[in-house]
């Protein structure tokens, strides 16, 4: 098990959680609906930038910057939560084999596909996956 996630950490995680859930208070207010908003907003930017940038940038490229942006951006995230990285090998590899499944193949194949393929159909189409 990797030295992150011991069960003694899950057991605490779970019994101090920061925020109530939505079904244990029942009530949303603005802020929930404004993060809703701006993800919205992220995700509908995603396809027409990356059809911009894939004029100059092949998609491999393309997908690679994106990565290392996004774990540059969790890795700070974690660091001002004061949250301990792995170091244990057996825990990158499975960073690493999440990462290229749940990542690197499928957004490499949408942007691969911007190159031909219509960019509304696209935000139409895999739009429908994260709901």
């Amino acid at each position: 098990m990797p030295q992150s996630t011991s069960p003694r950490g899950r057991a605490a995680a779970s019994v101090s959680s920061p925020l109530p859930s939505v079904a244990a208070t029942g009530a949303r207010n603005w802020r929930d609906y404004a993060l809703l908003f701006a993800l919205a907003c992220c995700w509908s930017s995603t396809y027409p930038l990356a059809k911009l940038a894939l004029d100059t940038i092949p998609p491999i490229t393309f997908i690679s910057a994106r990565s290392l942006i996004a774990a540059a951006f969790l890795f700070a995230i974690l660091w001002m939560r004061g949250v301990r990285i792995p170091t244990d090998a057996k825990a990158w590899k499975l960073f690493a084999t999440q990462q290229l499944i749940n990542s690197t193949f499928p957004f490499l194949v949408i942007t691969w596909s911007l190159k031909y393929l219509v960019t509304a159909l696209l935000m139409i189409r895999f739009n429908k996956i994260e709901i």
